[in-house]
């Protein structure tokens, strides 16, 4: 049977109380409240800007922590001992609505806030706060009980020791064990028959995830050696893969990393913007709001630049030319793949790079430090032989 993921251990009674759902729920909301309340409750702008600074700086915190369990729950659920679903119920309808309600939470929050501390007219808050606890009802309950629907209804789950039936009436069911390399491949014959048990053990409304067929049945063939694509469209841990590029971001978390800093920036440069026009140009430094300036004039100086830096940091690529792992030799550059141990007489370290001596040929690699330090690792961890000619710049 699948089961949600365990809570942290080792986390102080303070800590586990303040990462309960409910209470992150509450404080996010009460947050979002008070953000769109102050905001109109007080009059002075130069207050309003400190205080608002102050609340997002406690804000963002919770706000994270409280949409990574949001994300988490949507996420297919987990079977016993970290294993990977790769056929679960699906529940689209249940997502979308999830994402729609959080969505008009987040809108509808402050602007209820704004209402009651303005002298709006009911006719106005009472529809906003319906559209706020409205969305905060699917938010908080649709992820959750849709997740429980999905696990109670079992699947197939996959982990480093083979294929594993989910299933609620027998979950302690055997794993189908999966090859780990090419040459212990099975018959055909036997493939079929193994995939066609999995079909046949499909509870109602079950379904293999969008490649996860496919996926498996190479893996019978292959060995289990997941590809970066397989990896990154089924969710599983990237230490299964042995390439390396398996472990960087995606292109999406890249740019939205990349959005998130640039938005930072722009947000920390426009509340400079306005603070040091409030307090220098206006002359409302005579007025003793000095200490504003002191106190948080520093911020869009030292943030502005770090989110930039950040930016540009999350959108570069990081280059792998090969990778190392127990599984052997990753090669990336010249395309040709897993290449075990067994089939590796030695690597030697020169001025122009890295070679890699093969039974068959030599590859030969550019002088890259992540590419040595691959080279330095099989040699200390996996004894393969390393020999260092020349000193490499």
């Amino acid at each position: 049977m699948l089961t949600d993921p365990m809570t942290p251990r080792g986390l102080t009674a303070d800590e586990q109380f303040y990462r309960w759902p409910p209470v992150k729920g509450v404080l996010s909301v009460a947050l979002l409240l008070g953000a769109g309340f102050l905001a109109r409750e007080i009059d002075d702008l130069t207050l309003v800007l400190a205080v608002e600074c102050v609340l997002l700086v406690g804000a963002v915190y919770v706000w994270a922590t409280t949409l990574s369990g949001f994300v988490r729950d949507l996420r297919p659920p987990v079977g016993p001992g970290r294993v990977i679903t790769v056929a679960s119920r699906p529940r689209r309808a249940a997502i979308a609505l999830s994402w729609t309600g959080l969505v008009l939470t987040a809108l509808a929050m402050p602007a209820a806030g704004a209402a009651l501390a303005g002298p709006a007219p009911a006719t106005v808050i009472a529809p906003l706060l319906a559209v706020a606890l409205s969305g905060l009802g699917v938010a908080t309950a649709f992820p959750g009980l849709s997740r429980r629907r999905s696990a109670q209804a079992g699947g197939i789950g996959v982990s480093t020791r083979g294929v594993h039936g989910l299933f609620v009436e027998h979950h302690h069911a055997a794993a189908l064990a999966l090859p780990a390399r090419a040459e212990e491949r099975r018959s055909e014959q036997e493939i079929a028959r193994q995939l066609e048990r999995l079909d046949a053990s499909l509870g109602p409304g079950v379904h293999w995830h969008p490649g996860a067929r496919e996926a498996v049945t190479r893996w019978m063939v292959d060995g289990f050696l997941p590809s970066v694509e397989e990896t990154r469209t089924l969710h599983l841990d990237p230490a299964w893969s042995p390439d390396p590029r398996s472990h960087e971001p995606t292109r999406v978390q890249r740019w939205s990393r990349f959005a998130i800093n640039v938005w930072a920036a722009a947000v920390v440069a426009g509340f400079g913007a306005i603070l040091y026009g409030a307090l220098i140009q206006e002359g409302t430094l005579r007025d003793g709001n000095w200490f504003v300036l002191v106190v948080f004039g520093w911020m869009p100086v030292v943030g502005v630049p770090i989110f930039v830096v950040q930016a540009v940091r999350a959108v570069r690529r990081v280059r792998h030319d090969a990778g190392v792992s127990a599984k052997g030799w990753f090669d990336v550059l010249h395309g040709r793949g897993l290449i075990p141990f067994d089939q590796i007489t030695g690597l030697r370290a020169t001025a122009d790079g890295l070679d890699v001596r093969l039974l068959t040929g030599t590859l030969t690699y550019p002088p890259r430090e992540d590419t040595l330090a691959c080279a330095r690792r099989a040699s200390r961890t996996y004894g393969v032989d390393y020999e260092r000619r020349h000193p490499v710049a």
